[in-house]
């Protein structure tokens, strides 16, 4: 399920004094803690949803009240799934493309892990790394595929590739994002040519290549220089097709672990459609009555006193005591901060006790101008100056606009949607066991 709001996944996390272990409790999984209409919430719905909810907390000790809130936000789930159900929207385009996108990736996935079981279990090697596997399956499959590479295209599309503009370092992010995302241009005698062929796979074609290159995200894009490097790229696109065709033979799609994921897709397009038509849609920003909101709660928009310090980490301690008397003459940290600032580089930020505790305390201990440190830090030795002590005060509506209308939107969404929580109740017929049978029982791992 796909959850925009807070308060649909909040639970009670509670003290572990009188705490009952989760694996302490053994109960079969068919135990029902809670129906919801004709659905049923079981010990195992509850057990999975914690543990995706809660991954580094599978033994924490959880209270019978604690068991008792994460129950409701389950029998919530519950109510906004049917409500979802009953009244589904027509799928969106981007709706279909994101639902073929997520089958073509668990298909394609599932292909993948049986012809790693494989590769694994052939190799006899059980502590062989992912990567490592991974290279040994596909040059396995392009024995079997036995690829001819035309060598002198790979050399004239290599050189394509070296024509892409490389971001320069100290580029802004939308103007590297801007540069990783273009596109090689390939001459147009060469786009329908053939980069390999193969005898179980068909041709590779330059339109191939293209279509794999615009697929890939900018991010994972490699740097290709080098015919060689498009021969990888070839191969990739080779052992793409070769799982893609094995996964139709072997009918994946209709792996019962596949049909299950694809509910629950769908399912969780028709709760974002639900969303979207009974709150987000209905919430009309009103920038005045927002300003009027934020001025009747204006104690919550306090900033609190603040330091406003330059700081550095040094990995030598030498060097870092070096730089803390360069931070006491106060024309040389200015110096420093400003020619920094210039490379893109921030040393002087505020501070506060709830942004960094540690950092407040020291600024607290000293004065305007005097430097702490060396101090010894899990990424190296840090130099403290304080600039300045900024008092607490109440932020402008100029300087907290954009904060108040996420608060006041948020507010809003939370209105509507127990609202709708509430309706549901109203309607559906929600029966709950006594909880300490249930507790008895179990509801943690078999």
């Amino acid at each position: 399920m796909r959850e925009k709001r807070s308060n649909m996944g909040v639970v009670l996390l509670v003290s572990a004094l009188g705490a009952l272990p989760l694996k302490a409790l053994a109960a079969p999984p068919d135990t029902v803690l809670a129906t919801v209409g004709p659905s049923a919430i079981t010990a195992a719905e509850f057990r999975h949803a914690w543990q995706e909810t809660h991954p580094d907390r599978s033994h924490e000790r959880l209270t019978p009240q604690a068991v008792r809130g994460f129950l409701e936000v389950l029998v919530d789930r519950a109510l906004i799934r049917a409500a979802a159900a009953r009244n589904p929207s027509p799928w969106t385009a981007a709706d279909s493309a994101a639902f073929a996108a997520d089958e073509d990736r668990m298909v394609l996935g599932g292909a993948l892990r049986q012809l790693l079981a494989g590769t694994r279990a052939a190799a006899r090697d059980t502590a062989m790394d992912e990567g490592a596997l991974g290279v040994l399956a596909r040059e396995q499959v392009m024995a079997v595929l036995a690829p001819v590479y035309d060598e002198p295209l790979l050399a004239r599309i290599a050189r394509s590739f070296r024509g892409l503009p490389r971001p320069a370092p100290n580029a802004s992010l939308a103007a590297q994002l801007r540069m990783l995302s273009a596109l090689p241009v390939f001459d147009p005698t060469d786009r329908d040519a053939t980069l390999a062929r193969t005898t179980g796979a068909g041709a590779y074609t330059v339109r191939d290549l293209e279509r794999q290159w615009a697929g890939l995200s900018p991010a994972y894009r490699p740097r290709v220089v080098a015919a060689e490097q498009v021969r990888d790229l070839v191969a990739n696109g080779l052992f793409e097709r070769w799982l893609r065709r094995t996964a139709r033979e072997q009918h994946a799609a209709q792996a019962p672990a596949v049909l299950a994921e694809l509910e629950r897709e769908r399912e969780a397009i028709a709760i974002d459609h639900l969303m979207a038509r009974e709150i987000h849609e209905r919430i009309v920003p009103d920038t005045a009555a927002v300003e009027r909101w934020f001025l009747s709660r204006a104690t919550r928009w306090t900033l609190p006193k603040r330091y406003l310090v330059t700081r550095l980490v040094i990995g030598d301690r030498r060097a870092a005591l070096g730089m803390s008397n360069t931070l006491r003459d106060a024309a040389a940290a200015e110096s420093l901060v400003a020619r920094a600032q210039r490379r893109g580089v921030r040393y002087r930020g505020e501070i506060s006790a709830l942004t960094d505790s540690a950092d407040f305390e020291r600024a607290r201990r000293t004065r305007v101008g005097a430097v702490t440190g060396p101090d010894s830090t899990a990424d190296g030795w840090a130099v403290l100056r304080v600039d300045a002590v900024l008092p607490a005060r109440r932020r402008t509506w100029a300087e907290a606009r954009d904060d108040a209308m996420g608060a006041w939107y948020a507010e809003r969404s939370a209105e509507r949607l127990e609202a709708l929580l509430a309706r549901e109740r109203r309607t559906t017929r929600i029966r709950r066991p006594p909880l300490p049978a249930a507790l008895s029982a179990g509801l943690t791992e078999p």
